[in-house]
């Protein structure tokens, strides 16, 4: 919680170094790779003793398991956590994993029957249940607070399953039993982070931007360690221009772990938009030089190249992006604008239309559609993404252009 990553790792290696052998402390560094995005070094050490009998231990699978889930290697990680558990089957933590991958991919049947199993061995652990409730919560709202109402007798006061049931409440629309909740929750006694991230969260869902800052640096401040909270209240503070705030949080975050993912993106974005384009394309490369098993740095280095109309450059990095993975928004918007640029309506598209199967409600893409569609001479289909995009963003500052375009197609 207190964010000393280095020096953990440090001591875990001086260990290793003296004993080599001891298979708890080269789990236990592997670990610590792992959490800190260490891919490389992960693998690696993987690599060195995958040749002996740490190999056919359920540790070296769980392991293996969290590297391909760190790495985004689904099908791996599933396949991995699965051989773990034929080797320990009372591994409650290897269930839980797996469920939680397993909800993800909205595979809930799945999930199901590995959080089950993750209960019985381990039926005090509250996060456990949560993740149980998210379940639930995909056959109906009842089920998922009818579920923590229960577990709730059980653990009186506890900040996240108040949290989880009011957050229900809320995503349900039934507003007067929210607001019943949130009354507990702020009558709590002491407020834990957890608390926090709960209120950051509906600050969120109720689009209160102002309060999800102002939640994200409280959580910062009782849990510094909280690195993936820093670097959502960057992005914030980055879309709403506050380039000056975010960047000294990214330096706080660099500081504390320079191998985080997003912050030299983060870094390059900031000083792109401060139009320093050798610092962008310098924090960019670091970016790629951190996390090589990433899309982020090649978009980064896509838009900048975009910007200054190196267009070989641009589709170059933006294609690479795609290659690491395929399913990346940004990367097939990135190529679809320098396609529809080039006049390659047709190609550009096809790209559109992909980012739009993998992003529906993205008002960006929609736009770019009603343009793309226009180009065409396809003006029912532009009308059609143009509205689409002004419901989906009906503040827009270009509405009046957007609807002026719209009547002259009508």
């Amino acid at each position: 919680k207190r964010g000393y990553f280095a020096q953990s790792i440090d001591n875990l290696k001086l260990i290793h170094e003296k004993q080599p052998n001891n298979h708890r402390a080269v789990f236990a560094l592997v670990d610590a790779y792992i959490n800190t995005f260490k891919i490389a070094e992960a693998k690696g050490l993987m690599a060195s003793i995958g040749n002996g009998p740490f190999r056919k231990s359920y540790q070296y699978q769980s392991l293996l398991a969290r590297l391909y889930l760190k790495q985004k290697a689904y099908a791996q990680a599933i396949n991995a956590f699965k051989k773990s558990l034929n080797l320990n089957p009372m591994n409650d933590q290897d269930y839980y994993f797996l469920a939680d991958l397993l909800f993800k991919l909205k595979k809930f049947k799945l999930a199901q029957e590995m959080i089950d199993k993750a209960i019985l061995l381990n039926p005090t652990n509250v996060e456990y249940k949560l993740v149980n409730a998210r379940i639930l919560y995909e056959k109906g709202t009842d089920y998922s607070i009818g579920y923590l109402r229960e577990i709730l007798k059980d653990f009186p006061s506890n900040p996240q399953l108040l949290g989880e049931i009011a957050l229900n409440y809320f995503k349900s629309g039934q507003f007067k039993y929210f607001e019943e909740n949130m009354k507990k929750i702020e009558n709590l006694p002491e407020r834990s982070a957890h608390v926090y991230r709960f209120l950051m969260e509906i600050a969120n869902l109720d689009e209160r931007t102002e309060d999800f800052i102002k939640y994200a640096r409280i959580v910062a401040r009782m849990e510094p360690g909280d690195l993936k909270n820093q670097m959502k209240l960057v992005g914030y503070l980055f879309d709403l221009q506050r380039y000056t705030e975010a960047e000294k949080i990214v330096n706080n975050v660099k500081k504390r772990l320079p191998s985080y993912p997003g912050v030299n993106l983060y870094l390059s974005k900031i000083a792109l938009a401060k139009g320093e384009i050798e610092a962008a394309l310098s924090f960019a490369d670091l970016e790629i030089k951190e996390n090589p098993g990433r899309e982020n740095g090649y978009i980064l280095l896509g838009n900048i190249f975009s910007n200054q109309k190196d267009w070989p450059k641009a589709l170059a990095n933006f294609e690479r992006a795609q290659q690491i993975n395929q399913d990346s928004v940004e990367a097939l918007l990135g190529l679809a604008g320098i396609k529809f640029k080039q006049n390659h309506v047709e190609t550009a598209l096809s790209l559109y239309t992909k980012a739009a199967e993998l992003d529906i409600n993205n008002p960006f893409i929609h736009k770019q559609l009603g343009y793309t569609y226009r180009a065409m001479g396809q003006g029912a289909l532009a009308i059609e993404s143009f509205q689409v995009y002004l419901k989906l963003r009906p503040d827009t500052r270009d509405r009046a252009k957007v609807q002026q375009i719209i009547d002259q197609l009508k």
